[in-house]
């Protein structure tokens, strides 16, 4: 999951046309209303695949012919009829995780009722539900959600927000667990075998060398060598490319002692590898920023 701006004052003509055709029979039917899915046509859906760059909203997983996209109501209409045709309320999600969050909508406070004012998902009237669930266009996700080197997702500091986002949409289940935590072992493997390819040039292991001056004496040469990897790490990060788990790599980047350089038993590998990484950071921010949040 990850944090995405939309315009949500400016929606898609079809949508805005539909909500003038359709909201004074609405408000007078109520939960009885037959939802117009002509509203979210394929102009409505094409515009929220760019925004979310055809990923899902929730899971973050790239939605392809294997797994249909639905515009989904962050809160349900079952219970908040009125909002049936609010751009706000309409995000990209995948067939699975729509599902699973189903009719489900936790909040904290008293549920908030028809008025002019409770349209948009950030006004007042709304917030001051105390939603549980993460709304990726008002919330920032990475407040709220981690990951650790098995793939496996939790609330951070025991958020009950992130709690409750990831019990509601099923955000733990084994379909996206499993290629998370191998998109974090490719990372993984990726720094091991370069690490181990320049300990076979300098003979450290053998004694013949003294790492700590070999490093100091390649430096560059080491950097470069890392570089590739550590770019793609920050690739990785970069929603506008097709990459799912964007947040994952976030934390990767984040904790990358963490994610990598503990998991190493050899110490050499950890000091080739941890050097390279603090470079290549310190260069990093000088003239980059890291490409996680949507601009």
């Amino acid at each position: 999951m990850r944090s995405v701006k939309k315009d949500s004052k400016n929606p898609p003509e079809k949508l805005e046309k539909c909500s003038e055709r359709y909201m004074p029979q609405l408000l007078k039917e109520k939960e009885k209303h037959h939802f117009r899915n002509s509203c979210y046509n394929k102009t409505v859906r094409n515009e929220l695949d760019a925004l979310y760059h055809g990923k899902c909203a929730y899971c973050e997983t790239e939605i392809d012919a294997g797994f249909f996209n639905r515009v989904d109501h962050y809160r349900p209409t079952s219970k908040y009829y009125w909002l049936a045709y609010e751009w706000s309320n309409l995000i990209l999600v995948c067939e699975k995780c729509n599902t699973y969050k189903g009719n489900k909508f936790p909040i904290k406070n008293k549920k908030a009722a028809y008025s002019t004012k409770a349209f948009l998902a950030d006004s007042p009237s709304l917030q001051n539900e105390k939603p549980f669930l993460l709304h990726p266009e008002i919330d920032e996700p990475a407040e709220y959600l981690e990951f650790n080197c098995d793939g496996e997702i939790y609330p951070k500091d025991e958020n009950p927000r992130g709690t409750e986002t990831i019990n509601t949409c099923y955000l733990d289940r084994d379909e996206l667990t499993i290629p998370r935590k191998k998109q974090v072992a490719r990372i993984f493997e990726m720094l091991k075998r370069q690490a181990l390819k320049i300990l076979s040039k300098a003979d450290c292991r053998e004694g013949g060398v003294d790492i700590m001056d070999y490093v100091d004496k390649n430096s560059e040469m080491i950097d470069l060598a890392f570089s590739l990897v550590f770019e793609e790490l920050i690739a990785l990060q970069d929603a506008k490319i097709s990459y799912a788990y964007t947040l994952l790599a976030k934390n990767m980047y984040e904790d990358f002692d963490g994610f990598f350089v503990h998991r190493l038993e050899d110490d050499i590998l950890k000091i080739l590898i941890k050097n390279a990484f603090n470079n290549f950071k310190k260069a990093s921010h000088m003239h980059r920023r890291v490409g996680y949040h949507e601009r």
